[in-house]
This record gives C-alpha cells, structure tokens and sequence, in this order.
C-alpha cells in the first residue's frame, strides 16, 4: 500500500512539472525578471522644441562644412529649475563637435552702459558655465548648463557673452606667441529674459554690447627665497606670479573692474635622470576672481614683491624686469591684469637608482581668459562681457629667475653668516692644529686598524705537522765566515795603541 501510494505522488510530481515547464514555454515570452532602473531623464528633442517658435525656420540655418563656429539662437526653462541653451553648428553634419562653456551674468547690468549712480554688484559679474550635450539634429543641438538652478523672481536674465569649444589644431588660429590656447570663444552678444505669467513662461531676446581681446597673453614672474644652507644643499622656494597681459578691441581710459577665470593643476618635473619629465594631478574646476584694483598679490613676507591686480602695461613693467618673449608681449599690449600667487620648490636629490638629480614641484595654471570688464572711457562707465579664447603659458618665468633681486633681508642674513664664520675662524685659530691632527686621528683609526690585523696575519706561522717539506720550500743554508784576504785574527794595525 506504501508502494503504492509513493509511486503515485512520483507521478504527480512528475506530471506537475511538466506542466510548469510547458507553462514557461508557451507563455514565457510575456514574462519578465524583476529589473532595477536608475533614474534618468527624458529630454525632449532639439527640433521638437525650436518649432514652438512660430518665428523659427530650419531653412535659415543651412550646412556649411569648413564653418566650425557656434551661434546660440536660444535658450529655455524646465519644470525642473533647469536651462537648456539651443545652438546652431553650421558643420555639425559633417565635423560634429560639443560646446563645453558659456559665459553668462544673471544680470542685466552687463552689456552695455553703466547709469550714473547705479551700483553694480557681485550678483552683475560673469562666470563661465559648463555645458552637457543632449541631443542633436542636424546642424542643431540641445545643451544644459550645469550648476544653475532657475531662480524664482519673477523676471529672470541670461546674459550670454561667449560660447566655448576645445581648440582645434590645424583649425583655429593660433596664439601668436608661446601661449597655447586650450579652447576656442564665439560671440554671441545677447540678453534673454524669461518672464513668469498667468499664461506660462513668455521669453525675449535682445542683442547687447561686448568686447573683444586682442592678442592676450598669460605669462608668470618668479621669485627666490633662501638661506645660506638652502643654497649648499641646492634647494630654492619660489612663489610664481601669475598675470594676463591684453589690448581691447575700444578705448579704455581707466580700467575699474575685471572678471578672470582659470584652472590649477598640481604637478611634479624631474629636470634630468632616468625619470626626467612632468607628471600632473587632477585639473581644478575653473575658478572665478573679481579684480578691483585693490588686490594684493606678491611674495609672503617681501613687500617689495608685491603687485596691484590692474596695471596699465608700462606701470607694470616699471615692477619687474621681463626677457624674452615675455617682454615684446607685454610692451605690446596695453593692460595687466595679476590674479595669483602659487608655490614652487626647487630640489638638489640623490638616489641610487637615479643619482643626482633636480626635482620641481609646483601649480600649472591654465584655462586661462577674461570673462567681463568694467571700464571708463571718455567720462562713461562701462560694464561688459567679453570675448577670449581660454589659454596657459609656457612653463618658462618672464623674468630672469630672481632670489628676490638682491633683496636687502636676504644681503643681511649673507652678511651676518660671513662675519660669524670669519669670527669662529679667528677664535678657533690657536687650536686649529690640534683639531686638525684629532681629526686626522680619528680619520686614520680604520686604515691602522686594518693595517695592524694585515701585518699580525702576515706574522702567524704554520704549526710543525713532521711532514716533508714541500719541493718549493727552501731548506736553510750554513751561514759562511768568509776569512779577510791577508790578514790573521792577531793582527793589528799599525801604529801607536790608544787608551
């Protein structure tokens, strides 16, 4: 009966499963594992959201394939607080490329003229916007600026100046000088504002003033400090002066205020040895300053290496004294901006894998452009964006590597170590001899101390083992008394005997 029962229940397992398997089979193309999705975002198309526009025909805007520039044509809010900017890329079609930046205010005060007795705040400055692409058609394409959320005034501005993209080799112009420009800036010169109604989000544009640089140039001074025994051991600290050197594209009579922006990156030279060359650390996100004038930027501790932040370029090269390339820039140019100080240390090594060798550790600092100037020319007040290719300097100082140009702390403390050394010479000097022969003494302890355990190995003898002496050994020879030719033992000198 057991067997019977346990057959049975073999049977009904074995049919059971079956019929989960056919199940599976027939309807398994419906069925789908649990899934986990991150969360993303769905963004709307580029044309899709042009077309809003009754104004907006893609016919305006055809392919051309050698025109690598980008023109923004507009720009819109989301529900979710974001900005996306629209830009048309004549070449898109057949030389894709991103935009990577925008310099934007959120204000309105920049682009034009500044109204008698309205003041102009650090809210009215411009800062360089990175930018992620989201779609494309065609020559149009949907970017984001990051690291803005949309306000909630009523009435907000989007004053864009430029618009960046990587440098091209081969493609755009280049530099002019020992500079390397790292990205390329187009003008765009418009004001959007996006007002908050009843009916929704209404937008308008208009165009405004900017400015262009010309023929910029980043350089950087550099600057010693010492003592006698950093200078025995082959060590020197520098700070490293950072500046821009340009020329507007207009008149500028007094230059009140400046907007910068640049990236740093740590960064360590082997100068000779088997490992010689640059290896860099992770590149800063771009940092904004807002030079006014009164600024200071110099060496800690040296007040006379100590620079203003806006210089017209013959008052700067009053403060230094510049070579090379460095000097033909900056007396071609007609304004200086200095915006950072970083530091620099000099080393003298040795190992054992590599020997002697020179070592410099230091900040790069690249990425470099001017994003707005207020000016004032002709008794009007000018506050605008302005358009310039991001780029760095050469690793080379414009000014001769100086341990502070002879500076009067550093000429004392030389001094005062010479007189004290000439001072311990002189009281040193009646025991001179006996220090030295204590140093010699102590020199030569080794050298006789060897020479001593050498001369007692020499004097060790082999013990008598009454074997036969060896065919090399010689056997000792009978000393011989060889007798005076002519003469006896009795015989005598002549002459007379002396007691």
């Amino acid at each position: 009966m057991r067997k019977k029962l346990k057959n049975n229940i073999m049977r009904f397992a074995f049919l059971l499963l079956w019929a989960v398997l056919l199940f599976v089979v027939l309807w398994g193309g419906q069925m789908t594992a649990p899934q986990a999705y991150a969360e993303s975002t769905s963004y709307s198309d580029v044309l899709d959201d042009l077309r809003k526009d009754e104004n907006f025909s893609p016919s305006t805007y055809p392919t051309v394939a050698n025109d690598y520039s980008l023109q923004v044509i507009q720009i819109a809010e989301s529900t979710n607080k974001e900005l996306f900017v629209y830009v048309y890329q004549p070449c898109q079609s057949a030389y894709p490329l991103t935009a990577t930046h925008i310099n934007m205010s959120l204000s309105d005060k920049v682009g034009g003229i500044v109204v008698d007795g309205e003041t102009v705040a650090g809210s009215d400055t411009s800062k360089l916007y990175e930018l992620t692409l989201l779609n494309s058609s065609g020559v149009f394409v949907k970017y984001k600026v990051e690291g803005l959320t949309v306000s909630g005034d009523i009435v907000r501005y989007y004053t864009i100046s430029a618009i960046y993209r990587d440098y091209i080799e081969g493609i755009d112009p280049g530099t002019g000088n020992d500079n390397t420009k790292t990205s390329r800036a187009f003008a765009v010169g418009k004001q959007f504002a996006a007002m908050t109604t009843e009916s929704g989000v209404v937008y308008s544009c208009k165009y405004i003033d900017f400015m262009v640089i010309k023929d910029p140039f980043v350089d950087f001074l550099a600057y010693g400090t010492y003592d006698g025994f950093d200078l025995i051991f082959g060590n020197v600290d520098y700070t490293d002066i950072h500046y821009i050197a340009f020329t507007p594209d207009r008149q500028i009579d007094t230059l009140k205020e400046a907007d910068v922006t640049y990236t740093t990156q740590d960064y360590t030279l082997n100068a000779d040895g088997p490992d010689t060359g640059y290896t860099y650390g992770k590149k800063s996100e771009p940092q904004f300053k807002t030079l006014t004038g009164e600024e200071k930027v110099g060496v800690d501790g040296y007040a006379e290496y100590t620079w203003k932040s806006i210089y017209t370029s013959r008052d700067f090269m009053a403060t230094t004294t510049l070579t090379g390339d460095a000097k033909t820039q900056v007396e071609n140019s007609e304004f200086v901006l200095v915006f950072l100080a970083t530091k620099c240390k000099e080393q003298s090594l040795t190992d054992l894998m590599q020997g002697h060798y020179k070592r410099v550790t230091g900040t790069k600092v690249s990425d470099v452009s001017i994003l707005r100037l207020m000016f004032e020319t002709d008794g009007v007040t000018y506050n605008l964006g302005v358009v310039m290719d991001r780029q760095e300097g050469d690793d080379i100082a414009g000014n001769k590597p100086e341990y502070n140009d002879g500076s009067c702390v550093d000429g004392f403390m030389t001094a005062i170590m010479i007189i004290a050394l000439l001072i311990l010479f002189i009281i040193l000097w009646p025991v001179l001899p006996y220090i030295a022969k204590a140093v010699v003494w102590v020199i030569s302890l080794p050298f006789k101390a060897i020479k001593a355990i050498v001369k007692a190995v020499k004097k060790k003898k082999p013990k008598d083992t009454g074997q036969t002496v060896s065919k090399t050994a010689k056997a000792p020879q009978p000393k011989v008394i060889k007798a005076t030719q002519n003469k006896t033992s009795a015989e005598k000198p002549k002459g007379k005997n002396k007691r």
